[in-house]
């Protein structure tokens, strides 16, 4: 909402920014581990703070370097830090669909994700810190986010 010009797209050859309505593109795919991937999220107050979950390749087609890793971005893509704290970092075979990754309205930004696995998690602090809400639903092929007051 403070930006609606300002778009972000994760996709079969990398990532990338447009900021103006779709017009034109440049890529923010420096600084992750790959160029795949399917989900991303912006924080609703934040039009500089967006999420993405790499895959590793088209071929294989889990999370990047067999990490379950979050990346954050606060600067529009300009770099990127990785969020693991909570999240497992050895042998994760998973995938993370394209409408499985969302973000909250608070201050800070709450970020949520499922996974193939049937896993959902959440971060209510822009990612820094990571639970388990459920495990071992059915594959979750999308997560919204509602806030009740």
């Amino acid at each position: 909402p403070p930006r609606p010009e300002r778009l972000y797209r994760q996709c079969y050859n990398g990532t990338y920014r447009s900021d103006d309505r779709g017009e034109n593109w440049a890529e923010i795919t420096a600084g992750l581990p790959s160029d795949f991937g399917y989900a991303i999220a912006v924080c609703p107050s934040d039009p500089d703070s967006v999420f993405v979950i790499p895959e590793e390749s088209q071929h294989m087609r889990t999370t990047a370097g067999r990490k379950l890793c979050v990346y954050r971005s606060g600067d529009g893509g300009r770099s990127w830090e990785p969020q693991t704290r909570g999240l497992p970092q050895e042998n994760v075979y998973i995938t993370v669909l394209r409408e499985a990754l969302a973000t909250d309205g608070f201050d800070p930004c709450g970020v949520y994700f499922g996974t193939s696995s049937g896993h959902l998690f959440a971060s209510r602090d822009l990612g820094a810190h990571w639970e388990l809400l459920a495990s071992f639903l059915p594959r979750i092929l999308s997560v919204q986010v509602g806030v009740c007051e």
